[in-house]
């Protein structure tokens, strides 16, 4: 952790969604419908942010993440009227027989919640996931992982 403090303040190519209050710790209610192999893979995800130090979890909440047959891979909702940040998480049934690809979608939705935007940095979260999709669904030899600058800009935006 004490070398993420030395090499955050130095980096400073993410972008931040407009409106997109942020705030931790962040709560997701799984829906009634959601595939079970991908609530595993958003467990796995939210564990690997949870010992980052990111305060992620599933459980009672405003927020929601669901899966059916919607026609993106995955998209995050956010409703800024509601006085509290509502943002829902939806994936695509199908990206589960993709795991690696499927980690990758939610982790990448899950930085949309947390007010990051895509960014055309390469090397960064928002950058390498989106480009998997608009080339079409692939499947990933390797999960992805958060460069300095997606960390940066998520403390700098969810620690204010």
């Amino acid at each position: 952790m004490r070398l993420l403090l030395l090499i955050l303040p130095f980096v400073w190519c993410y972008k931040i969604l407009p409106n997109l209050k942020c705030e931790l710790p962040k709560y997701f209610e799984p829906c009634l419908t959601i595939n079970k192999r991908l609530l595993e893979i958003t467990k796995d995800v939210f564990k690997d942010l949870n010992n980052l130090g990111l305060p992620v979890y599933l459980n009672k909440s405003n927020n929601s993440i669901c899966s059916q047959d919607y026609t993106h891979y995955g998209q995050m909702l956010y409703d800024p009227s509601v006085l509290t940040s509502k943002t829902d998480l939806l994936f695509k049934n199908s990206i589960v027989y993709s795991p690696n690809t499927a980690y990758n979608i939610v982790l990448h939705e899950t930085l949309h919640s947390l007010g990051l935007d895509h960014t055309t940095d390469y090397g960064m979260m928002n950058y390498a996931v989106s480009e998997n999709w608009y080339g079409g669904l692939i499947n990933d030899q390797r999960k992805l992982w958060l460069s300095a600058d997606d960390i940066n800009g998520i403390f700098s935006n969810c620690m204010k």
